[in-house]
């Protein structure tokens, strides 16, 4: 059917394709993490709202790469998908607990942390956004460095992750 040529040629352009679909994926992420720095610093919260739902998109496909290259990571990777639909109606302490510390998943490599950093952060940062859109007494001066502190350590995780995929 295909000669081993045409395999290698396949598979060729099939890395060629990932790698400029991933370079094109951390550099998205990245621009968005920094407009959305922008706008909690602004507590501009609608829009701030509306980035968070962009990275959270982002996010699952992290997951949904992490999952592919990494199969001691895809059982988390299935569970993190599975419970996002109620996700955000837990309260942040919970989202962090659960998903972030990963006391919701089974036993799996530490680097599988990285692949659900994309998500978690931005999810985390949705509650307390819309808690912040629903009662303005909420957003505090130690919520918004919290806030900052945990986009900037995604947009810090952004090579490692990289690193850790190709």
């Amino acid at each position: 059917m295909f000669s081993k040529f045409s395999w290698a040629l396949i598979l060729m352009l099939s890395t060629i394709c990932t790698t400029a679909i991933a370079q094109d994926f951390y550099a998205d992420y990245q621009s968005k993490a920094e407009l959305l720095i922008t706008q909690l610093e602004r507590e501009q919260f609608e829009e701030a709202y509306k980035t968070l739902a962009q990275l959270k998109v982002l996010g699952i496909s992290m997951v949904d790469l992490y999952s592919a290259k990494k199969p001691a990571c895809k059982a988390s990777g299935t569970i993190f998908k599975e419970d996002l639909k109620n996700m955000e109606n837990l309260s942040v302490e919970e989202i962090e607990k659960l998903y972030h510390d990963g006391e919701r998943f089974p036993n799996a490599p530490k680097n599988c942390y990285y692949g659900r950093t994309l998500l978690v952060h931005p999810i985390m940062n949705r509650v307390r956004v819309k808690n912040a859109l629903a009662n303005s007494s909420y957003w505090t001066n130690d919520m918004s460095t919290t806030a900052l502190n945990e986009v900037n350590e995604t947009i810090a995780y952004l090579p490692y992750i990289k690193s850790l995929l190709n």
